[in-house]
């Protein structure tokens, strides 16, 4: 094989590796404002959930919802797509989600999960705010 191609291929084997690594790196993790909306009470409702660089998940509605405030949980990741939310005072048990992120997309699926009402608030498909 001629010098030029094997330098050719190399650089294009080089800047797919980065290129794939650096999307996954920005892919990875849920980080950033999400927003629905949420039928509560036989009415539709805006809802943002937001996932903080410090373990931090704040599900708030946007306007103000009769018997629902912001609620503000700790989240860690683990493995391959799972998050694991805790310290809920409205739940006394951890629930691990597996979690998607496709385009401005998070879906949220819970795998592990005894507060049913967090399962509700949260599982779905979320659109990232930019």
């Amino acid at each position: 094989m001629k010098p030029w191609i094997n330098n050719t291929l190399t650089l294009v084997a080089i800047l797919l590796l980065l290129a794939t690594s650096c999307t996954k790196n920005s892919d990875s993790t849920p980080v950033g404002t999400y927003t629905r909306m949420k039928i509560i009470d036989g009415e539709t409702w805006p809802i943002n959930l937001t996932f903080t660089e410090d373990g931090n998940l704040v599900w708030e509605p946007v306007d103000s919802i009769p018997s629902h405030v912001t609620s503000v949980v700790s989240y860690r990741l683990e493995g391959d797509n799972q998050i694991v939310f805790y310290n809920d005072t409205d739940c006394n048990s951890e629930g691990t989600y597996e979690y998607f992120l496709n385009g401005e997309t998070l879906n949220l699926q819970a795998k592990v999960e005894e507060c049913l009402p967090r399962e509700a608030a949260l599982s779905g498909d979320w659109q990232r705010i930019p």
